[in-house]
C-alpha cells in the first residue's frame, strides 16, 4: 500500500495512569486534558465519547505532544491517550482546524504491557510510498476538472515550471475531500491512481506535499500552511 496509516499501542495500565494523575509535572499539558477527559467520561454521570472530546477542545500543541514513537515505561506517560480517542487525537494533531468526530487514521495495536525496561514503541509513524511510475502518470493524464487526480497533475505541472512546492500547494488549494481521495490505500494496480502523490525523498527537486495532503485530509479549512511533518517519505 503507498499509504500506510498510523499505528498506535496504548500502555497496558492506562487507566490506572490515568486515575493515578499520571506523572511528574503535568500543569497545563496534554496529560491533564486526558485526565480531565477520562474524569467526564467516568461514572457516575458519565457523558459520551461525543460530548466529552467537544468539552475538551483539546489544542493541535496538546495533540501533537500525546504521541511517541518511544515505548512506555513505568516512569514516563507515554502511550496513555485512551484508544477511544487515540484517531481523534492524532487527527487533531494534523490541521489547525479539525471536525471533532475525524477518527479513522490510526490503526489500534494491542496494549503494551509496561516495565522500566519496556522497548516496544507506542506509535509507529504512518508511511507514504509513491507508486513507481507517478512522475509519468501524473505527466501523461487527463483527468475530469475538480477530481483529487486534477489537483495533483496541475501541482505536478507547476513545480515542473519551477514554483516551489508551498507555493504550487497554495495554488492548487486541494479540498479536504480530494486530500482524503488522494491518500489512496488500495495496492497500486494499472487500473488505479493509487500512489499519485509526489514524493522525492532526496535532491535539489526534494518534494514531500505528501506530508501536505495527509494534514490536508483531516482539515476543515483549506490552511496552505496545515503539515504533517511525522510521515515518513520513502
Amino acid at each position: 500500500m503507498p499509504y500506510v496509516p498510523t499505528r498506535y499501542a496504548p500502555r497496558d495500565d492506562w487507566r490506572q495512569k490515568i486515575v493515578n494523575g499520571g506523572g511528574g509535572n503535568n500543569v497545563n499539558s496534554w496529560v491533564v486534558d486526558i485526565i480531565n477527559y477520562w474524569t467526564w467520561r467516568s461514572p457516575p454521570g458519565a457523558q459520551t465519547i461525543d460530548d466529552a472530546w467537544r468539552r475538551l477542545r483539546m489544542s493541535q500543541d496538546h495533540a501533537a505532544k500525546a504521541f511517541s514513537a518511544r515505548p512506555p515505561r513505568s516512569n514516563n506517560d507515554i502511550g496513555l491517550v485512551p484508544p477511544e480517542i487515540a484517531s481523534r487525537v492524532f487527527a487533531r494533531s494534523l490541521a489547525k482546524s479539525v471536525d471533532p468526530a475525524t477518527d479513522t487514521l490510526l490503526e489500534l495495536a494491542t496494549p503494551i504491557p509496561v516495565t522500566m525496561v519496556t522497548e516496544t514503541p507506542s506509535l509507529t509513524p504512518p508511511r507514504y510510498t509513491p507508486r513507481a511510475d507517478w512522475q509519468a502518470r501524473l505527466e501523461a493524464i487527463d483527468p475530469a476538472a475538480g477530481t483529487w487526480q486534477a489537483d495533483l497533475a496541475r501541482y505536478w505541472g507547476l513545480r515542473r515550471a519551477g514554483q516551489p512546492e508551498p507555493d504550487a500547494w497554495r495554488a492548487v488549494a486541494m479540498s479536504p475531500a480530494n486530500a482524503r481521495l488522494a491518500l489512496v490505500t488500495a495496492p497500486v494496480t494499472d487500473g488505479n491512481d493509487s500512489g499519485l502523490i509526489p514524493c522525492i525523498v532526496d535532491g535539489p527537486e526534494r518534494d514531500s506535499v505528501a506530508r501536505r495532503v495527509l494534514a490536508r485530509s483531516v482539515s476543515t479549512e483549506v490552511d496552505p500552511d496545515d503539515i504533517y511533518p511525522g510521515l515518513v517519505l520513502s
